[in-house]
């Protein structure tokens, strides 16, 4: 026999033949605490999505700053072309360093 079904036995063994009174009130109280910790869960996602979506509308700002305050065409020695492929429909860019003779 295992310790758990150790404890069982030992507890249904005390436990058994007791009453217990119920109280209404027990039941009301214990209803204003879940609801109390369902609304703290919710506050807290929210807070999480808000957080992860700033984070992420940081970034992508940051990205798009940088992006045109050091635009890749003012690196000197660079050349930027942008071709489309009429049998694709993907577009490919390509940077060339026309400093070097390939």
């Amino acid at each position: 026999m295992s310790d758990r079904e150790k404890l069982d036995d030992f507890l249904r063994e005390k436990l058994d033949g007791r009453s217990f009174t119920w109280k209404e009130g027990y039941w009301e109280a214990a209803e204003k605490v879940i609801l109390a910790d369902q609304a703290a869960r919710k506050k807290r996602r929210r807070f999480f999505l808000f957080f992860w979506l700033f984070l992420a509308g940081g970034a992508g700002l940051t990205a798009a700053l940088y992006s045109n305050l050091y635009p890749l065409s003012d690196i000197p020695g660079t050349e930027i072309s942008l071709s489309h492929n009429a049998s694709s429909s993907f577009d490919s860019l390509a940077i060339k360093d026309i400093t070097r003779n390939y």
